[in-house]
């Protein structure tokens, strides 16, 4: 499938009454999204933060050590390294389960291939490829604002489109 040569899903719907409904997932319903995604994603650092610090201390003490300045930083690039797995982990798995992940679900939005099709686990990953494309100078996020179909560079790259449910 080429990179323009995917069909888009049927933009619109039969609301009540026949009325015809666009369903697209805007830019400031997906920045609602992404706000609640970081929020999410802060709270379970901190709680990695504080596991992995409990589990390097009792290691540490475990061989007779403290905790200097020395040991703090490999325990920040331990921290830095489970943080970025922990953040591919949340984007990648949850788009590709269920195509929303909680802050899409609380915002009404979903994630989905050509057809409406849910989306694999390529077209996943290369969403997470795509917002730190999307993320240079913050071009790809506000292409949304100007896309016909609102879609940022990461849906182009990944033949996706975000929907309402």
């Amino acid at each position: 499938m080429g990179f323009f040569a995917a069909e888009a899903p049927d933009p619109t719907y039969s609301g009540s009454g026949g009325k015809i409904q666009e369903i697209w997932g805007g830019f400031f319903r997906r920045c609602g999204a992404f706000l609640i995604d970081l929020l999410v994603l802060f709270l379970f650092s901190v709680l990695l933060f504080y596991l992995l610090l409990i589990g390097y201390r009792v290691g540490l003490a475990a061989n007779q050590k403290m905790l200097s300045l020395d040991q703090m930083g490999v325990f920040s690039r331990i921290f830095g390294l489970a943080c970025l797995f922990f953040l591919a982990s949340y984007f990648v798995l949850l788009h590709r389960m269920g195509g929303q992940t909680v802050g899409k679900w609380i915002m009404g939005l979903r994630v989905v291939g050509t057809q409406g099709s849910p989306i694999t686990s390529w077209q996943s990953a290369m969403r997470l490829v795509g917002y730190l494309l999307s993320a240079l100078f913050g071009l790809g996020f506000f292409w949304i604002l100007w896309s016909r179909e609102k879609r940022g560079w990461h849906d182009w790259l990944a033949d996706t489109w975000v929907v309402r449910e």
